[in-house]
């Protein structure tokens, strides 16, 4: 389950003193919110969209894009963009420019709008109320998944082909589908295989039951998978030292909106019995202390048969600023479902063991302070021959990988390069590695099992051999046809997509050519051990000895390969091959992650004028840039190594300019 906040950006005249915060001030504590939000590790900051006086967030997109330039791992959303009276071409366009700015961190909630001030003022009439969200909605999604859209409407000039720009960073931006409490709406999402963000802003979580099974079943009938259909819960909520402070930095301000917005629809002033009935235990207010609020988000999952996002309407304590930084910070360190996982500070790696998984410490591949690292134990081979057990076939087999593992890494990247995308699907782990290994938690970035379904990836190895005894790595090449694992080696991995799939439609080209393969293999041979591995046996010494023996190896390779590098573009041949592939996912992740969290810290990768220049440049190949994922990358080392980081706090730096030109071009 993903958590973060959502903000109206509210402005409101304080009941004590009658003073209204001045709007510029109200705008940087915002972006004060959004950064505290990112550095303790919430998952997802949203941006309302009104047209009233209450509210600054009338430009969403123009704050999520300071926020972008503000933060560095935290989503960043619209919650909601008002879509029927927008274009959704030029929605489209800010989102894509945010997406850009943030690196790939952008998405976008779209809905009708709880307020109808929008409608007039871009000169919509009311009555269009649904028609205008079911023609504009329609074209965001084409808008999305072209670059040149042909499309005709009642309500926008007709699209005759023309391209829309910028692009976003991400292949394809979530879009998800925000709605009240109108069936027609829910429906809608589940038919098109949209995520669904509820607004849930009183009465109890569990009336809205119904309509979320209504959205399941929609979506099943439409024959979209179950994983797919994602439902987040957008909710009143703040975090406190004690379910007093809490409700009483809230209550004030939410007294004020309720009073206000209801005087316009003929309700009855807001009262603190209301309030306190909606904070109990059987209320949607997800207000109180950290224990509190976990539990009521715990009730709420279990009342909708499962969420994927909960997000808190914070606005309402503006009035309060330390009172809602400190909020942010708890609900970042002990309600988010980082903190919520809490596993013991010990060296945890579990394994299998006859096919039962073990929760064993990480000293069972040490060895005189020194990692030791187990060989992989399915190394089946894919081939053309016709009676193989494992024949190449399109679509027959299922590629697992973690983002965060250069060693999964490298089968994703020859993926990309033979365009296997289609003849080898994928699913992706979430970036934590706690004590139940590597699980399909919802996430950024995670691809859930379409395969087998698993929740662990444990799993796939008790599946494929049920007494299974063996550590439980990525990536895992799965057969469908036989129900098995094929291998669980990346090299042999990387060998079989180099050339297996050859007559199969396989993209041309051949990354480990015969008249180099000697050379390859010996260069292979040295990175592995002193680099690949290196930075491991590095950071994971437990003697003095061992890591000096270690870090002295990383070094002395990597003084070798800038040597190497400064007068050729390639490691071998002039071409690119499997040597380079097998680098990049290490020197991508040095500066980031290995300099610090492992201690590799002589010299940083930018130190190296070739070698920097060479990890940009192939940074920049359109085939691997794709499958780098930093937010993966930097969460997964510094969370999933308690004993090497205690406080799991993942570093802001560095700030490496991947993208820079690197001038290989002419070597």
């Amino acid at each position: 389950m993903e958590i973060g906040i959502d903000s109206f950006a509210a402005t409101i005249p304080n009941p004590a003193t009658g003073l209204t915060v001045p709007p510029t001030d109200r705008m940087e504590a915002l972006l004060a919110e959004v950064e505290t939000a990112d550095r303790v590790g919430l998952d997802v900051f949203g941006i309302g969209e009104h047209h009233r006086r209450e509210f600054l967030d009338s430009a969403p997109a123009v704050i999520l894009a300071a926020a972008a330039a503000r933060s560095k791992r935290i989503r960043l959303t619209s919650a909601v963009t008002v879509l029927s009276a927008a274009d959704p071409v030029r929605v489209f366009q800010d989102f894509a420019t945010i997406d850009l700015i943030s690196k790939g961190r952008a998405e976008i909630v779209v809905g009708r709008g709880s307020f109808g001030e929008a409608y007039p003022l871009y000169g919509f009439a009311m009555n269009d109320y649904d028609a205008l969200f079911v023609e504009k909605l329609d074209l965001l999604l084409k808008l999305r998944n072209e670059t040149n859209v042909t499309w005709r409407g009642r309500f926008r000039p007709a699209l005759t082909g023309q391209g829309v720009y910028p692009r976003p960073h991400q292949a394809k931006m979530p879009i998800w589908l925000g709605v009240g409490g109108t069936p027609q709406s829910f429906a809608r999402a589940g038919s098109l295989g949209l995520p669904l963000m509820v607004a849930i802003i009183g009465g109890s979580f569990d009336r809205f039951r119904p309509l979320v099974d209504l959205y399941r079943e929609a979506g099943h009938r439409a024959g979209h998978a179950p994983e797919t259909l994602k439902v987040g819960i957008h909710a009143m909520g703040f975090v406190g030292d004690s379910d007093q402070s809490a409700a009483d930095a809230f209550f004030p301000g939410w007294a004020y909106m309720s009073t206000e917005i209801g005087r316009e629809r003929g309700w009855s002033p807001a009262t603190r019995a209301q309030f306190d009935s909606m904070r109990s235990p059987h209320g949607a207010f997800l207000i109180g202390n950290p224990q509190t609020v976990r539990d009521k988000i715990l009730a709420a999952d279990k009342a909708l048969g499962g969420i994927s996002r909960i997000t808190f309407q914070m606005s309402s304590a503006m009035l309060e600023t330390e009172a809602m930084q400190r909020s942010i910070e708890l609900l970042g360190s002990e309600v988010s479902p980082r903190s919520r996982r809490l596993w013991p500070r010990r060296r945890i790696m579990g394994e299998l063991i006859a096919g039962i998984w073990k929760r064993n410490g990480i000293e069972g591949v040490l060895a005189d302070g020194q990692l030791r690292r187990p060989p992989s134990i399915f190394r089946g081979w894919i081939t053309t021959e016709s009676d193989s057990p494992f024949k190449a076939e399109p679509g027959r087999y299922h590629l697992y990988v973690s983002l965060a593992c250069p060693w999964a890494h490298r089968t994703l990247i020859m993926r990309n390069l033979k365009g296997l995308a289609d003849l080898v699907d994928v699913s992706v782990v979430h970036w934590l590695m706690g004590e139940d290994g590597w699980t399909f938690d919802p996430g950024h970035g995670v691809i859930p099992d379409t395969v087998n379904g698993a929740g662990f990836l444990h799993e796939i190895y008790t599946i494929s051999h049920p007494d299974c005894t063996s550590r439980v790595t990525v990536p895992v090449l799965w057969d469908k046809v036989h129900r098995r694992i094929v291998s669980n080696e990346s090299a042999d991995i990387l060998r079989m997509f180099n050339s297996v799939f050859d007559g199969c439609g396989a993209t041309a080209g051949d990354y480990y050519p015969e008249e180099h393969r000697d050379e390859i293999d010996a260069v292979n041979a040295r990175v592995y051990a002193t680099l690949n591995n290196g930075v491991y046996r590095s950071g994971f010494a437990t003697t003095q000895a061992a890591y000096e023996e270690a870090v002295g190896e990383v070094f002395a390779t990597l003084d070798w390969l800038e040597q190497r590098l400064a007068q050729q573009r390639y490691l071998v041949g002039g071409r690119l091959t499997e040597a380079d592939i097998r680098l990049f996912t290490t020197l991508v992740r040095f500066d980031p992650v290995y300099y610090g969290h492992f201690k590799c810290n002589l010299r940083a990768l930018v130190d190296y004028p070739a070698l920097w220049a060479y990890t940009r440049d192939l940074f920049r190949h359109k085939a691997i840039r794709p499958t780098v994922d930093f937010q993966h990358i930097k969460s997964h080392y510094y969370a999933s190594h308690p004993w090497l980081n205690p406080s799991r706090i993942v570093p802001v730096g560095p700030d490496c300019d991947f993208d820079f030109p690197s001038g290989r071009e002419t070597l």
